[in-house]
């Protein structure tokens, strides 16, 4: 269905409905425009800033991206801290289950300060690019006296000429010479911070035909309308260094244009400076978060095209207003942000008004809206010191990742402060600000085709143990060879097989612990013998390279509160008060004396060197197993099978099972030790006196067996 505008005064709504009619060529636009679901990943940390030593705990929410809500099943979250190089510092692999995880990272002592990026993505993602993942610019810093003085990064006035970096925008992808044009602009330093500017733009001749003065951060807007032929630079007041030209300006063209709201709708239009465009088919459509939601064919009859969308009937967030020509073919677009989000307002109310360091809080958590029996609030929360943050609160919190910083490329300065009303101006005017600017290029959903087909993206849950078998000699692969995984810690003890493909490939998946856990493998070929080699892949995949757009600068402490150095200062002088008054105690230095170990062999031990220390030679790897190396080697030790006992002080009622170390790890159970072929096992050590099991206190009681593998 076509419509026909019979004058300019002609206005018609768009009502988001789709028609049920589509011809084979629009079905094909559509088809190729249904972009994959990007899922969302936001971490809530406890604050922006700390100090060397401390933890940055957080909570990750795993979103769905078009419906926002918590993603079901079990995942795997890569957090990382980044420097400003783009260098790794930190890392940790965390599950997601449900939509939710918990972690924190300890910040090390010798973690230089300065800025860091923190970085969190899953498989899924890490397929889609890293534009897609969760970043935050974490400021971390040491505890100084008052004698020390604070980095800080010299003012603008300090400098001689700094530099600058603006970004001419022209609405709507180009400038129609002839006409008046939107011209939007972003003005930067050279640490990427927003920095306010005066300028002009003057013709070929050098007469100024415009004027203009950044009204937020650095941004504004600038009514210009270029004439044919001509040319145009850019001056700006102070920096007498910098050169600009304005380009994109176009002969013939049509493009789409934003011209405001009537309260419940907002008006667009399309608009020519050519005759030999008018009179031709158009199609005008509307796109959120990837998916068109919108499109109408139309006739461009005159110079204009006067268009009225429903403003209440759009989705909330950013959506995409596109233009394209009879064949579907963009031509011209548009971002703009809608506010029509629902936000679910959390009250909270504490108990007391104040409180004493290190007493028991009790809140109360009420949400304001009705929530069905199956309905539930995931929640997270934070308590810090309000010097800590702007009157605005913290600088990135969930509505604005949610909103702007997951679906715009690059950092975001302040993005928390786009949905505050100022005085002199609104929250909309600063979002439009954004659409214009950084949007203006940097539309996620521009960029991320569907050239990934979702069922070949692979979510791996937990962590994964792969490589390859290689025979010990030959190297070549070992086929259909059996790869057995042991993995304890504590009294927890999990073990599984695999069989190797037709490379010698072989993959652990699914594979969940905490902290630090003992894996012990072992692989036989198809003969069950054990002559071959394991080659581990790396359990880390290398991390993708950060861009640049997203890196911190090297160092920026102009905004990091002094107080907060008082404070932690303060808090570490209760928090050695509290911990005296609690018990513990308090003592001078120390120095620890002792005779440096000769020969060290590498391997760790928590125990001196035993009287009975067997080192395994090549004659030795005949014997089936330690139980049978030791048989008769050592007094006091009895094997009878595969079981090894101990005769001693503390084995009063005869030969007892001794407690089994193997690198150092203590064994719950026996059978991993028993499974080592003696071509693995470098030193065996037998601790029977109780001078030498001391250490292991009750454990050890019964003696220790210490088995360490060859390096």
């Amino acid at each position: 269905m076509k419509i026909t505008a019979t004058s300019t005064l002609f206005l018609f709504l768009f009502l988001l409905k789709q028609t049920g009619v589509f011809s084979q060529q629009t079905e094909n636009w559509l088809e190729s425009t249904d972009l994959i679901n990007i899922s969302k990943l936001y971490l809530h940390t406890d604050r922006e800033f700390y100090f060397q030593g401390d933890s940055i705990w957080f909570k990750g929410y795993y979103l769905d991206g078009q419906t926002q809500h918590l993603v079901p099943g079990t995942f795997s979250m890569y957090v990382n801290l980044i420097d400003f190089k783009g260098q790794l510092v930190q890392k940790m692999v965390l599950p997601i289950i449900d939509g939710e995880a918990i972690g924190n990272l300890i910040i090390l002592d010798s973690l230089k300060q300065g800025n860091y990026l923190l970085q969190a993505y899953t498989d899924f993602q890490k397929a889609l690019g890293q534009d897609t993942f969760f970043h935050k610019i974490l400021k971390i810093s040491k505890l100084k006296s008052s004698s020390e003085s604070t980095d800080i990064e010299p003012t603008i006035s300090e400098e001689r000429i700094p530099e600058i970096d603006v970004r001419f925008l022209p609405e709507g992808g180009f400038l129609l010479a002839g006409q008046m044009n939107v011209l939007a602009y972003k003005a930067i330093d050279k640490s990427g911070r927003a920095i306010s500017i005066k300028g002009e733009i003057l013709n070929s001749e050098g007469k100024v035909v415009s004027s203009f003065a950044s009204k937020y951060k650095g941004m504004d807007t600038i009514h210009f309308s270029p004439k044919p032929g001509e040319s145009y630079k850019v001056r700006i007041e102070g920096f007498p260094n910098y050169e600009n030209s304005i380009n994109d300006i176009v002969k013939e063209g049509i493009k789409l244009e934003y011209r405001g709201d009537s309260g419940d709708s907002f008006l667009f239009q399309t608009r020519t400076n050519s005759k030999l465009l008018q009179g031709k088919s158009y199609y005008f459509a509307i796109m959120h978060r990837g998916r068109v939601i919108f499109y109408k064919e139309f006739i461009q009859n005159d110079q204009h095209f006067p268009i009225k969308v429903n403003r209440a009937a759009l989705p909330g967030g950013i959506n995409r207003f596109v233009l394209l020509d009879k064949d579907l073919k963009p031509i011209s677009e548009r971002l703009l942000f809608s506010i029509n989000y629902e936000i679910n307002d959390i009250k909270i109310e504490p108990d007391k008004d104040k409180y004493k360091t290190r007493r028991k809080v009790n809140l109360e958590i009420f949400d304001e809206e009705e929530i069905a029996d199956d309905s539930f609030s995931s929640l997270s929360i934070s308590v810090i010191d309000e010097t800590a943050v702007g009157e605005n609160g913290p600088e990135l919190n969930i509505l604005s990742w949610l909103l702007i910083d997951s679906e715009l490329k690059g950092n975001i300065e302040n993005p928390n402060d786009y949905f505050i009303n100022e005085d002199n101006l609104s929250s909309e005017s600063k979002l439009d600000f954004l659409m214009l600017t950084q949007g203006w290029s940097n539309y996620i959903y521009n960029s991320i085709s569907k050239r990934i087909p979702i069922q070949n993206i692979e979510e791996v849950e937990g962590i994964s143990i792969k490589g390859r078998v290689n025979k010990l000699l030959s190297k070549k692969p070992v086929v259909n060879g059996d790869v057995f995984l042991n993995i304890s810690q504590n009294n927890y003890f999990y073990s599984v097989g695999s069989i190797t493909d037709e490379e010698g490939r072989f993959s652990f998946d699914s594979i969940f612990f905490a902290d630090t856990a003992f894996a012990f493998m072992q692989a036989r070929n198809s003969k069950g013998k054990l002559s071959t080699e394991i080659v581990l892949d790396s359990i880390f995949e290398n991390n993708p390279r950060v861009s640049k757009i997203y890196l911190p600068v090297k160092r920026s402490f102009t905004d990091f509160p002094v107080q907060l150095y008082q404070q932690q200062y303060f808090n570490e002088q209760d928090l050695r008060d509290y911990l005296l008054k609690s018990g513990s105690i308090l003592i001078e230095g120390v120095t620890i004396e002792g005779q440096k170990r000769e020969n060290d062999d590498g391997h760790y031990r928590i125990y001196t060197k035993p009287y009975n220390s067997l080192k395994v030679t090549e004659r030795d790897v005949t014997y089936r197993n330690v139980a049978d190396y030791l048989q008769g080697r050592v007094a006091g030790v009895v094997v009878v099978g595969n079981s090894i006992m101990i005769r001693g002080p503390g084995s009063f009622g005869g030969p007892s099972t001794p407690l089994f170390l193997l690198d150092g790890t203590p064994m719950k159970e026996s059978d991993i030790i028993m499974s080592i072929p003696m071509s693995d096992i470098d030193i065996v050590e037998v601790l029977k006196n109780p001078g030498e099991t001391a250490i292991f206190g009750t454990d050890g009681g019964n003696g220790v067996i210490s088995v360490f593998t060859k390096k």
